[in-house]
Order: C-alpha cells, then structure tokens, then sequence
C-alpha cells in the first residue's frame, strides 16, 4: 500500500461538487466526454497567468505542516523546473495571499479529504473551502523528487502520458489485471482543451504509470509495451530521484511559450537536448533548423521513429 501511495492517490472519487477527481489529478469545469485524447492542457485560461505560480505552505494552528526538510525539497523541484522551463516561475506568497494560488498540504481540503498524492489540473482559483488549490503530499510517501514533480506538472495543466489518444499505438492495457473500479484512470480520454503538443509518445514521461499500476494482483501488468526497446518499469523499480524527461521539458516549454513573454528553451538547453538525445535510442533525435518563430529560437524538430516531424 505505502508503495503505491508514493506515485498516486490511495483512492479515486468523484465529487459530487464542482471537482471531478480521476486518480491523482482534480479535474474542475473540464469537458469529459466519449474516448480519445490527450494529454497537455492548453486551454490558456486555465494555465497559470505570465508562467507565474505563486505558493504557500498550509500550517496547521500556526504549526507547520511540513518539516523544514520536507519544504527544502519541494522547493528543490520548483527551482528546477524554473531552471529547466524559465518561463515558468514559482512565488511563495504568505497564506492570506487572496490571488489564484497553489497550497501544499498533506490534509487535503473539503471535497478531497484522502490521504496521499493529487492536485488539481492546471489554475482553477480556489477549491474545496481553501483560498487557494491544493498540492496533497503526504508525508514520506509522497515527498521525493518524482513524486512532487508529477503533481506539480498536473497543476501546470499536464494529464496522464498513457492517457494520450494515440497510446494503443505504442502500448496495451490489460483490463482483466486493473482493479475493480479502477478501470477508468487507464480510458483514452477526450478532454476537448487539451493536446500533445505534438511530440512522441514518451516512455520516459514523468507523467507515465508503471506498467504494474493498480493491479489486482502481486504480479500482473496492467501497462504492457509494444516493443522492448521501450520497456514500462515496475512500481517498485521506480527511481524516486528523477525528474522531468526531455520530452516533458519540450511539452511544458511549448504549452506556456505563447503566453509569457521569456523564453521558454533557451540556445544552450536546446544544444544540450541535442546531444542528450543522440545517445538516447528511445526518444528519438533533434534536429536544429534555421527557421524563426517570434521569440522562441530556434525550431525544435523531433523526428520519431516512425518518421514523424514535430516543432518546437
């Protein structure tokens, strides 16, 4: 049990309010019908204003809720997506703050009272009886470098990589091993605002399930790979040290590019990709082109292995 409350929820609900909760994502006034995509949000509404997220952390009576090591570490993960993303940045604000705000937190609030870890899906303004949404990290499952960067990328507007509408071309899900009333978290969703950002399908994704996830025995997959050259870890197997994948970087950069004014993937880090990725067979190659595009230089083209061209 401990184990799988280090990468998700404990539970899946719905909320009878304004939330709709689906594993470790909170989904408010979000379209959920039929089966398809995707996987980014990119509804600009609901992203977070000029790239700037401001946070706080909820103390209890005055209290802290987290131990100052807890806190270290969860702002070790903002400062590197800010690093890796700088049009993204992070601004700890005190608990009075009345603007759009996340709030980590390990009790919840109104509408999601279960322990574990979950956020809501991109900038939602306040939910659940708080001035704020929340960031749930439990404590110690949920507080390791993996863990806190998955929530944060769902409340930057990022879903589930398995749930992506063209996952059936890259791996299978086997529904006589999930769970009895778990099956939804594996569904093609259609959320109509939102999209891939037109990169490959990535194996690698922060936001990817383990291939054993919410099975319903010791053994079974419920995640199985069409190829083994990209093969899908066990819970146990996954290393809680990592971070975002270059495709993660790439997606995030190109969803919060057309609404800030900072670039979003500087020269050095696309030259950097460049080379991480030829020697990386699984996430294809980069190559750098001439072309323009307003402040954001140079394009990026990722060429899958099926031959596919996309743009940063």
């Amino acid at each position: 049990m401990g184990i799988i409350m280090m990468f998700v929820a404990l539970y899946i609900l719905f909320d009878p309010g304004d939330g709709e909760r689906i594993d470790d994502m909170i989904y408010v006034d979000s379209p959920y019908v039929g089966t398809a995509e995707h996987a980014v949000l990119r509804d600009g509404t609901k992203l977070w204003q000029n790239g700037e997220v401001f946070y706080t952390f909820e103390t209890s009576e005055g209290y802290p809720i987290f131990s100052k090591e807890d806190k270290w570490l969860i702002e070790k993960v903002l400062k590197e997506i800010e690093v890796q993303v700088p049009c993204i940045s992070f601004k700890k604000v005190d608990e009075t703050y009345a603007g759009s705000h996340v709030i980590f937190t390990a009790s919840g609030d109104d509408d999601n009272d279960t322990p574990g870890c979950y956020s809501y899906v991109g900038c939602v303004g306040s939910q659940g009886g708080k001035n704020g949404q929340i960031i749930n990290l439990q404590s110690p499952g949920c507080i390791n470098r993996r863990v806190v960067t998955h929530e944060v990328l769902h409340t930057l507007g990022f879903s589930h990589e398995q749930n992506r509408h063209d996952r059936s071309d890259y791996v299978d899900i086997v529904e006589n091993n999930v769970m009895v009333n778990k099956t939804i978290n594996f569904e093609e969703r259609k959320l109509v605002n939102y999209g891939t950002m037109s990169t490959p399908y990535d194996f690698s994704s922060i936001m990817h399930y383990p291939r054993d996830a919410f099975n319903n025995d010791d053994n079974g997959d419920t995640i199985v790979s069409h190829s083994t050259e990209n093969s899908i870890p066990f819970k146990s197997a996954l290393d809680d040290n990592r971070g975002m994948s270059i495709i993660d970087i790439v997606e995030l950069s190109r969803n919060y590019g057309k609404h800030t004014n900072t670039m979003c993937l500087p020269l050095d880090k696309v030259m950097q990709m460049y080379y991480d990725l030829e020697n990386t067979e699984n996430e294809g190659k980069l190559l750098l082109t001439s072309r323009g595009n307003g402040p954001h230089l140079p394009i990026l083209d990722v060429v899958s292995g099926g031959g596919g061209k996309y743009y940063y």
